[in-house]
């Protein structure tokens, strides 16, 4: 997923557990119930073609998601 903006300029948020993870009373990490991905594609500046485009990305994506890139978080607000 990380590669989605520096390499195809395709900018997204990611809707998740970190986002909307809680913690339990061990301090250990509840993940959220749906991991999901949102994309902003302006409505009225792309055409089809670029939507395509994008899908395809996705697909790729998925023929390679064995060798995605890990990020770790290091550091969050309380």
């Amino acid at each position: 997923m990380y590669d989605l903006y520096p390499k195809e300029g395709i900018r997204f948020a990611e809707i998740d557990s970190g986002m909307f993870g809680k913690y339990d009373d061990n301090a250990k990490l509840i993940s959220a119930i749906m991991q999901l991905v949102r994309l902003a594609i302006p409505r009225r500046i792309y055409a089809q073609i670029h939507v395509n485009y994008i899908v395809g990305i996705f697909e790729e994506l998925l023929v390679n998601k064995d060798n995605a890139r890990d990020i770790t978080i290091t550091k969050e607000p309380e």
